[in-house]
């Protein structure tokens, strides 16, 4: 796992990335455009997602992809990782630059938006924590979604064809 600094022009290509080709605007009810096909599946019960779910997500893209993934906490810290690091639920690392803790997004949206797709684009998790929503592309990740709704707690509301 690996830190990818604030104030890194990596950073700031995510960003425009998210922003621009992603069509990212928290502000808008269409909070994320994406280019991709995709899914909308709405989290119906109460709170996040525990242990067991946040494992069970982990092993899905264990599952579909050796590569790395960026995890992104929208304005805060951005990560690129291995899922077979199994970092765990509420994970944090120290980090030495900044002399702090920093906290690794859990897959469930708690508070804020997080994104979680690989570095070639080809299959994505993103979450809306006010609207307890998530577009997931890529064809292997929505199937695997779509085979554990009931684990997850999610139901598919949604396809969108681009």
């Amino acid at each position: 796992m690996r830190i990818i600094a604030i104030d890194s022009v990596e950073y700031n290509k995510l960003c425009d990335l998210i922003e621009q080709r992603m069509g990212f605007n928290p502000n808008r009810a269409n909070w994320l455009d994406l280019p991709w096909n995709h899914v909308i599946y709405k989290h119906y019960e109460n709170g996040s997602w525990n242990t067991n779910q946040e494992s069970l997500v982990n092993s899905i893209f264990k599952r579909i992809s050796s590569n790395l993934l960026y995890a992104i906490d929208w304005q805060h810290d951005f990560f690129e990782f291995l899922p077979d690091e199994d970092l765990g639920h509420n994970y944090t690392i120290f980090d030495s630059e900044r002399c702090c803790n920093v906290f690794f997004p859990s897959y469930y949206p708690n508070g804020d938006f997080y994104f979680f797709f690989d570095a070639n684009y080809d299959f994505g998790l993103f979450g809306n924590p006010f609207t307890r929503e998530f577009k997931v592309y890529g064809e292997k990740l929505i199937l695997e979604f779509d085979s554990y709704q009931q684990e997850l707690g999610i139901v598919r509301t949604k396809y969108v064809r681009r």
